[in-house]
């Protein structure tokens, strides 16, 4: 089936933005949305776009991955030189998915020093890549930081055991101040997200994590 534009139009062959499409993105921050599909389990509740290792197709891999990011990203800043939209500095990147941290921090680290190199970094932008609280290292944090990452956003989504494993996540609770110590320790802010309305969890549960989240300050 052939991919479509947002307003039910065919993908123009000479892969030219429509100029609605190009005129509506001038004016506007640039930004950047890296996705990465990977992750280690495919929680129950997730809707997004992922995979985990048993259900990537032939000749797909991880360790390809971050190539076939740089294609992307060179294409399309080729479409967007051939259809008029000027280069300028990033505001905001964000590594998604999935899981971005499955991925050797190198591998991370090249796809930021790519888009960089193409379009440059405004002085106040913002560099985010979301993990899990068990998908990091000190040592992989540090590479980040050093690359250019200013953020990492955790899937902490509970503090409470029982409904961690309702949501099929990987991490202890423990793990969760450990992963944000490290961060911190290699210079970089920290979010965490917390799921609100799982099964099972009482309003004590929801409090307890909310508390808990609130503590590692």
């Amino acid at each position: 089936m052939p991919s479509a534009l947002p307003l039910g139009l065919p993908a123009p062959e000479d892969g030219v933005l429509p100029r609605e499409a190009a005129d509506g993105a001038l004016g506007r921050d640039f930004c950047l949305y890296v996705h990465i599909p990977f992750c280690a389990v495919r929680c129950g509740y997730c809707d997004f776009n992922t995979y985990t290792a048993t259900e990537l197709g032939g000749g797909a891999s991880q360790d390809a991955y971050a190539g076939s990011v740089l294609a992307e990203l060179a294409l399309g800043a080729h479409v967007l030189e051939a259809s008029g939209v000027p280069a300028r500095p990033l505001s905001t990147v964000f590594f998604g998915g999935g899981t971005p941290t499955l991925l050797p921090a190198e591998d991370l680290a090249s796809i930021l020093r790519a888009a960089t190199a193409q379009w440059g970094l405004a002085p106040d932008a913002e560099v985010t890549t979301e993990a899990n609280p068990d998908s990091v290292t000190p040592e992989s944090l540090r590479v980040l930081k050093e690359a250019g990452f200013t953020r990492v956003s955790f899937g902490m989504q509970s503090a409470v055991p029982h409904v961690l494993a309702v949501l099929d996540r990987t991490h202890s609770p423990e793990r969760v101040p450990q992963a944000v110590q490290w961060a911190r320790e290699a210079g970089l802010k920290v979010s965490l997200d917390l799921i609100y309305g799982t099964p099972g969890e009482s309003l004590e549960d929801w409090r307890t994590s909310l508390a808990t989240a609130l503590s590692y300050g």
